[in-house]
């Protein structure tokens, strides 16, 4: 009697879980906090290591939103089997290029639309790019402000503030205007500044002096360019600080 009172009760509990499963399916766009966590460390820990392993590219944290990064007058669409074009560098090779900058890079890899930009000729873009130390020395990661995630937010409100957070981040670091490196005039003791509009809105200011390229957000700090990477659809410029508005 005992025995087939213990099979009674788990044939009730098991046909209870999967009758719940298919009422409350999981959802797909859910954001796994802890294994975004241990993703940025995974990232953070291979960018540290011998940069012979520079060609590989890290796995994406997760999908920001599409549409931040639409260039209207080119109508960008991600098609399927949609592959790397030959011929000149492209700014989606020239990041895997640079493993100092990995970290950075997988954002910007995780976003389609902004990705297959990033491999077309046609369309102009300026990364300013902030290097791995850069943002393994911010107080919390991209995905984590402005708007903070907090454990009384259900998965989906973490999932959409994440994409978000990341969305504003990237696009505090990127311009479609065409300002290359090699155009900006060096008049000596007089600087010569050109303003450079971002995704986001604000305005950074750049200019060259002594062969050195200069940036300057719009809260006024100045950093100096470490390296420039050029590619046939745009340039990299690699910074030691994260632009503006950025945790410390």
């Amino acid at each position: 009697m005992k025995l087939q009172y213990l099979y009674t009760v788990g044939a009730f509990i098991l046909s209870t879980t999967v009758a719940a499963k298919s009422v409350f399916p999981s959802s797909r766009f859910t954001v796994d906090i802890e294994h975004l966590e241990q993703e940025d460390s995974d990232l953070f820990r291979r960018a540290s290591k011998d940069t012979t392993a520079q060609n590989q590219q890290s796995e994406p944290m997760f999908r920001i939103q599409k549409d931040a990064f639409r260039d209207t007058s080119l109508d960008l669409q991600s098609p399927d089997g949609e592959q790397p074009q030959t011929g000149p560098t492209l700014l989606r090779s020239a990041l895997v290029l640079n493993a100092d900058i990995s970290v950075f890079a997988s954002y910007l890899r995780d976003d389609e639309q902004l990705s297959y930009r990033l491999n077309d000729d046609k369309g102009y873009t300026l990364i300013l790019a902030p290097c791995n130390d850069a943002l393994s020395q911010l107080s919390a990661k991209p995905w984590e402000f402005p708007v903070p995630i907090v454990d009384t937010m259900t998965e989906l409100e973490k999932d959409t503030i994440a994409r978000k957070n990341i969305d504003s981040f990237i696009s505090s670091h990127l311009s479609r205007t065409k300002i290359e490196a090699g155009s900006l005039i060096d008049n000596g003791d007089q600087i010569s500044e050109v303003s450079v509009p971002l995704v986001n809105g604000d305005v950074v200011k750049v200019w060259s002096h002594s062969n050195i390229v200069y940036v300057k957000d719009s809260a006024g700090t100045t950093l100096q360019v470490s390296k420039i990477q050029k590619a046939s659809n745009g340039e990299i410029w690699i910074l030691p600080e994260c632009l503006k508005n950025q945790p410390v």
